[in-house]
């Protein structure tokens, strides 16, 4: 490999010298250019980029040191040798702070030259391959803690993983508690699901929240224990939420894990999201269902939904079975749900049918009859009110995917 040098130096015979009587190619340097003064100097190096700059101190309109400041300024990173008289040594010493790899004392000789820019190339080579390591890590970090982020949420941590997470940092609280969230609705889904994820870590502050965001998931690891408290904050945003957009937003939350036992908390939001209870609402799940519960007519209603959502059913079939006016269960749906019977039936029939036509073994028309619909048309429309494209288009992206 080729290295070019600039020679900075007002004077002519000390760069003819340095050019002329120095087999340069022994070590593999090409003389790229020549100054006579700092601004020409700055000039020619951001011009050619050499990987060496051979500079004096004092010179004309701007001196080395000068130069060199501003050279730094412009993210010039080759390597820089000065040289000066023993009574410009300060000057010298000033320049290391501007990062000037060595700085040779007149008189010097040739071999005194030759074994200086060597030096210098050989701290160059050691910092670009320092450089180009760290660009890789950084390009790959996110990858890399998304990976190890998803190993932590099904594997323990023994004392090797954690410092593996504690060198990404990543590491999480010896105990504490899990919250996953995930989104079904329209396009908009993905947006809303980080807002929602953002929002949460800043009400988190100041404990500590690590988070991950996932295809249509994100889970979050934090010490903060008040789940009671954290609800009516969820509670909250999800109002704010829903007012924005119809994308709805299913949390879960966790009981208090220990001594670093975050796969069994990651079981247990797991099993939480898969309760046909909470499958068609926009709500927060706890481990204990006690502070956010829904009154028990409304979880009779919604167990009906996820069991019979294939056959014809409408609120008044499911008041009369219940023993209660068709009125009553309105209400209480409103009032629980903040959503209707007929929305919570609806959204769980498109939430089943995104799950069978991913499958990729049932056409459009079967599909839709599983889920209650006998009008493929009309389940059409429905389906890309809610996902916002149609049945056909969703078994082709999902085909992309595979």
């Amino acid at each position: 490999m080729k290295y070019g040098m600039l020679i900075v130096d007002d004077e002519y015979l000390v760069r003819t010298g340095i050019r002329e009587t120095i087999d340069w190619s022994a070590i593999d340097v090409e003389i790229v250019g020549e100054a006579v003064n700092g601004k020409q100097g700055l000039e020619a190096a951001l011009a050619l980029r050499p990987d060496v700059i051979f500079t004096d101190i004092r010179m004309p309109v701007l001196n080395g040191l000068e130069m060199i400041e501003k050279l730094r300024e412009a993210n010039y990173d080759g390597a820089i040798i000065i040289y000066s008289g023993y009574q410009d040594f300060e000057y010298a010493r000033k320049a290391l702070e501007y990062g000037v790899v060595t700085y040779l004392l007149k008189p010097f000789n040739n071999d005194d030259l030759l074994k200086k820019v060597k030096e210098a190339l050989e701290k160059l080579e050691q910092k670009r391959k320092q450089s180009q390591i760290l660009g890789q890590y950084e390009r790959n970090l996110p990858l890399l803690k998304e990976k190890l982020f998803q190993k932590m949420l099904k594997e323990s941590l023994n004392e090797e993983f954690k410092e593996q997470l504690k060198t990404i940092g990543i590491l999480p609280p010896e105990r504490g508690i899990l919250i996953r969230g995930e989104s079904f609705g329209k396009n908009s889904e993905t947006i809303a699901l980080e807002a929602m994820e953002k929002d949460l870590i800043s009400e988190l502050n100041p404990n500590q929240a690590l988070s991950q965001i996932f295809e249509n998931s994100f889970v979050i690891i934090t010490d903060c224990l008040d789940t009671k408290g954290l609800c009516e904050k969820i509670d909250r945003l999800l109002l704010a939420q829903q007012r924005k957009s119809d994308v709805k937003i299913f949390i879960q939350i966790s009981s208090v894990y220990e001594d670093y036992q975050i796969p069994k908390a990651y079981e247990e939001v797991i099993a939480l999201s898969q309760n046909p209870l909470f499958l068609a609402a926009n709500t927060v799940a706890t481990s204990e269902l006690a502070l956010h519960p829904y009154k028990q007519l409304v979880k009779a209603a919604l167990k009906l939904i996820s069991e019979e959502y294939d056959k014809k059913l409408t609120i008044r079939d499911a008041a009369e079975r219940l023993y209660v006016s068709e009125s009553h269960l309105m209400h209480e749906f409103k009032e629980n749900v903040g959503k209707t019977f007929n929305e919570c039936l609806t959204e769980y029939r498109i939430m089943k049918a995104k799950e069978l036509l991913a499958k990729g073994n049932l056409r459009v028309n079967e599909v839709a009859v599983m889920v209650g619909y006998q009008d493929v048309k009309y389940f059409g429309q429905v389906f890309k009110e809610m996902v916002g494209m149609t049945p056909s288009q969703f078994l082709q992206e999902i085909n992309e995917k595979i």
